[in-house]
């Protein structure tokens, strides 16, 4: 079991590259040292145990990125941040969770989602400009990110996925660049 304390700014990769992956988890109330904690499974007795709590009695359970788990009278729950999460920037776009990308400025929690949610269907962003595979993403708002964000070194971009026109449902042609609800459903009608 690894565990890791990163004081008030989210150090994970970005600062120490040689850390481990880990979940940001907030442990306040009845525990040794409370603060915020990078653990490796992101559990309740995994953030107890980083911050000098007991596990002994207390039921386990998973532990969304960024929330806290506060323990009162030998009770553990987990609750949702107290307070927003400070980030080391510029953050890997390619491997931090919406939480940590919701702290970027110009980046709200449903962009931030989105952003995760593309990378985990569609693949890593291998350039700014994949960022307009995610809804809303546009050529202002990647400028308003340059500065905030960083790729990570991820070698030579693939091959495009091709799309077969003739067999690609509303929902895969949405994917491709340029293409809205309304554009897709259009060719699907039409090509039918």
């Amino acid at each position: 079991m690894m565990v890791v304390a990163v004081g008030m700014a989210m150090a994970r990769p970005f600062l120490e590259p040689d850390l481990p992956l880990g979940t940001v988890v907030e442990v306040s109330g009845d525990v040794l040292h409370p603060g915020i904690w990078a653990v490796v499974d992101s559990t309740v007795h995994e953030a107890l145990l980083a911050a000098g709590g007991s596990v002994e009695g207390v039921a386990d359970a998973p532990v969304p990125e960024g929330h806290r788990v506060h323990v009162e009278h030998g009770h553990a729950r987990v609750l949702p941040p107290s307070n927003p999460l400070l980030v080391g920037l510029p953050v890997n776009i390619n491997e931090a969770g919406a939480h940590a990308l919701a702290a970027i400025p110009g980046i709200g929690p449903q962009t931030a989602l989105a952003i995760v949610q593309e990378r985990d269907r569609d693949g890593l962003f291998y350039d700014l400009e994949d960022l307009y595979r995610v809804r809303g993403v546009g050529p202002s708002a990647i400028a308003v990110l340059r500065p905030f964000i960083t790729l990570g070194n991820l070698g030579p971009k693939p091959p495009p996925r091709l799309i077969d026109l003739n067999h690609a449902d509303a929902t895969t042609l949405e994917r491709l660049p340029h293409i809205g609800a309304v554009t897709a459903a259009r060719i699907v009608v039409d090509r039918d």
